[in-house]
This record gives C-alpha cells, sequence and structure tokens, in this order.
C-alpha cells in the first residue's frame, strides 16, 4: 500500500481545501484583536438586552442581518429587528441574558462563525431558559457586526471534559512533506485539514482534503468523539472513495496511541498503530505503522505544522 493510501486516509493527515480554513488560537498566545472584539460584542449584546434598549441590540447587526429565533421565525434588518426588541421588552420587563461564548472561528479575515450557549430570566419565572446560538460576523469598515444569528434550543449534556485534551488540535493544518521526482513530480499528497468542534462540542470533526500534483486524491471526515460503553475516546473517518477507518484513542504521557481498523471499498481490511505527539502549539508528529492485509508493515513519520493566520489572509484575498 503506497502512501497516498495509507497516509492520506490514516488519521494522521486529515484537511480539508473545500472550505476555507478556520485559525484557531494556541494556548498561552495572546488573543488576536479581533476575537477580542467579537467577544466584546458579545457583551455589549448582553448589555443591552438586560438594559431593555432595543436598538442598540439592532445596532449590533449589519443594515440586512438576520436573526432566527427558537420558534424558526424569521427578522430581517435593523428596523425589523428593534421593532421585535421593543415589543419583547414591553412583554417582559426586566428580563435578562447571560451569554457565554463556547468558540470563535475565522474562516475568513473579515468573517467569524461564534457559538454560544445562553440563559435567559424573566421577573417571576421560577427557572431560567436555556438555549444555545450560532451567530455569523462580518467586518465592514474595520468594525464587526452580526449578519445572521441562529437560536436553538438548550442542548444536551456535553462531552467536552473528556475531550478538551485534544482542543489544541481546532484550526487549519498542513502535511507538505511531498518527495519529488526527476520531473520534478510530487511523489506524495499534500494533506490539508481543518478541526473544530461540533454544536455543544460533543465531537471534534475533522475535514480533510489531499492532493497530488495539483490534482485531489481524497477527501473526507473524520468525528473523535467519547464513546460511553467502553468510557474512551474514539474516532471514524469516512471517506470520498468509500473507505471507513474506525480508531480507538489512549492517552500515554505527551502522546496519543491510536488503533485503527480501515476498511477498504472491496472489502480489504487495514491495520494499523499510530502515536500522535504534540511537539508544540503548531506541530504534530505522527509515527504510523500499518499492516495490509497481505501481511506487509509500513511504517511512516508525518509532521503535520499548523496554518498560519498570514497564510490565511493571503489565500483568502
Amino acid at each position: 500500500m503506497n502512501r497516498a493510501i495509507s497516509v492520506t486516509l490514516s488519521t494522521c493527515s486529515l484537511a480539508v481545501l473545500l472550505t476555507l480554513p478556520s485559525v484557531a488560537l494556541s494556548q498561552g498566545q495572546a488573543i488576536p484583536a479581533d476575537e477580542q472584539a467579537i467577544r466584546a460584542s458579545a457583551t455589549a449584546y448582553q448589555s443591552a438586552f438586560n438594559q431593555g434598549d432595543s436598538q442598540k441590540l439592532a445596532n449590533l447587526w449589519t443594515e440586512d442581518g438576520e436573526l432566527i429565533d427558537q420558534t424558526g421565525h424569521l427578522l430581517k434588518g435593523r428596523k425589523a429587528l428593534a421593532d421585535a426588541f421593543k415589543k419583547f421588552f414591553e412583554e417582559h420587563k426586566g428580563a435578562t441574558i447571560k451569554i457565554t461564548v463556547q468558540s470563535i472561528e475565522f474562516p475568513h479575515p473579515n468573517t467569524a462563525v461564534e457559538i454560544g450557549t445562553t440563559q435567559s430570566q424573566s421577573p417571576g419565572a421560577n427557572a431560567s431558559i436555556g438555549g444555545h446560538y450560532s451567530a455569523i460576523h462580518i467586518k465592514k469598515d474595520g468594525q464587526w457586526f452580526l449578519q445572521r444569528v441562529n437560536e436553538g434550543p438548550e442542548l444536551p449534556p456535553s462531552n467536552y471534559e473528556h475531550l478538551k485534551e485534544l482542543e489544541w488540535l481546532i484550526g487549519s493544518w498542513v502535511d507538505d512533506t511531498s518527495d519529488h521526482d526527476q520531473a520534478g513530480a510530487a511523489k506524495n499528497p499534500v494533506v490539508h485539514t481543518t478541526c473544530r468542534w461540533s454544536v455543544n462540542r460533543n465531537f471534534l470533526i475533522r475535514n480533510f482534503t489531499a492532493t497530488l500534483n495539483g490534482q485531489v486524491t481524497a477527501t473526507g471526515v473524520q468525528h473523535i468523539g467519547w464513546y460511553a460503553p467502553t468510557q474512551q475516546i474514539r474516532s471514524w473517518t469516512f471517506d470520498s472513495r468509500g473507505h471507513i477507518i474506525a480508531s480507538m484513542w489512549q492517552k500515554s504521557g505527551d502522546s496519543w496511541k491510536i488503533v485503527t481498523k480501515e476498511v477498504l471499498q472491496g472489502g480489504e481490511i487495514v491495520r494499523g498503530d499510530e502515536t500522535l505527539t504534540r511537539k508544540d502549539n503548531n506541530t504534530q508528529i505522527w509515527t504510523v505503522d500499518l499492516q495490509t492485509a497481505d501481511g506487509k508493515s509500513q511504517k511512516t513519520d508525518v509532521v503535520v505544522k499548523r496554518v498560519k493566520p498570514e497564510h490565511l489572509s493571503h489565500k483568502t484575498k
């Protein structure tokens, strides 16, 4: 089995070029100004809501901004938003809200995606009402505005506590360790990966695209989650050629030991042992040992680098 199959389809090389990559913050880094601005917007939203100021709330949106509430009702434009908030505050005097931002991603330098939860309380109510939301922010003339907000009911409990040690994987990564032949053609694929949280952080979702000499050779998605029956982290990977990989993850010091079973489209089975090591916040090192159906073994070391924000800005201009 060649590296284009064994490494690209294993968990060490998950990536996506089909959508623009997102950027996550490494632990210990300063919060960028844009993320600070998004968090400030959430704080301003909470403050305006708790003050019952409908116009301040509406002004946080673009002129044609949209809000879809928990009932599925669509409000479009600042005037419609201001009128709806005004009516709500007249009917629920003293209502308050608490906003908790769970994640912020930047698929484009001028676009941000915010996900979080809310707890709202009305005077006289016995209990608060929980909810969740996703918000798309657009940067115009140096200022961030809400473009679209989707609200939903409170989500079930999250498995975040079981998965948080892998949170550093969030972001955009590239494995560009290709060798070239005498004619200059690449022998191995370039693999691009993005990793993000699912809603409520019950799964880490890793999308990937592999290209060889400019041609896409494989795309796919991996879900990493907590498997309650065995009390362990597991992952499931599905690729564009019909291959499926089931993996079991086990923490070992500063590394993760991953046992994989890959079923190819034709039914052949490839088993493997992988080790994921976090060299630093921007570098993953994968050691892969695959056992093919004919009993052959192939060992490969792969270095995967985080795509820096400045590279994203260049690509998306």
